[in-house]
């Protein structure tokens, strides 16, 4: 009887370790999703705070994504979705978090990491995807947005800065890295 109670109580704690991963992960690239990357990041935001230590944001998407979708078709954009996250999580170092914010925008929390470290990150994710090739006819480059934590800073006023800086990076003609600095974040 107690070895089958200690069975069942093993694979409880399997399903319900499974059911938070699935919970946590985004569906089409098995990187973090949403959830995960806000709770992540406000943990971060506390522990920089308190600590005092350095703390960066990186937000980007694809270039020109919806033309993708609609000349490949739906299936090919998923495809460029997986193996862009696939390109992006090879490339990180294990302490940083990578994931998919939605629709082709993603988000990197680099922990430990001045803005000067970030910008270069950044580019070099960008160049990353520059030269990777999905297939011969998709050429795929994306617009970065750089911005890094200052004391006080909420995780909502960081992703707003990054999103601002991969804004200006795609009004500017895409396929480079943005940063805004947490004192410039009124529209220019």
């Amino acid at each position: 009887l107690m070895s089958r109670i200690r069975e069942h109580y093993v694979k409880s704690q399997v399903t319900a370790d499974l059911m938070s991963r699935l919970a946590m992960t985004d569906a089409l690239t098995q990187v973090d999703n949403r959830r995960q990357l806000e709770k992540y990041l406000s943990e971060e935001v506390k522990r920089a705070d308190r600590h005092r230590l350095p703390l960066a944001v990186i937000m980007f998407d694809i270039d020109n994504f919806k033309r993708i979708n609609d000349r490949f078709g739906h299936a090919t954009g998923d495809i460029v979705l997986m193996k862009i996250a696939q390109i992006v999580s090879d490339s990180l170092r294990s302490t940083d978090r990578f994931g998919r914010w939605g629709g082709d925008e993603f988000i990197c929390v680099a922990t430990n990491t001045n803005e000067d470290t970030a910008i270069l990150l950044a580019e070099r994710l960008r160049n990353e995807l520059e030269q990777a090739r999905i297939d011969e006819s998709i050429p795929v480059t994306g617009s970065f947005g750089v911005t890094r934590f200052v004391r006080g800073d909420t995780p909502d006023a960081l992703v707003r800065r990054a999103d601002m800086g991969l804004f200006r990076a795609k009004n500017n003609g895409r396929n480079q890295v943005v940063t805004i600095f947490p004192e410039t974040t009124l529209p220019v």
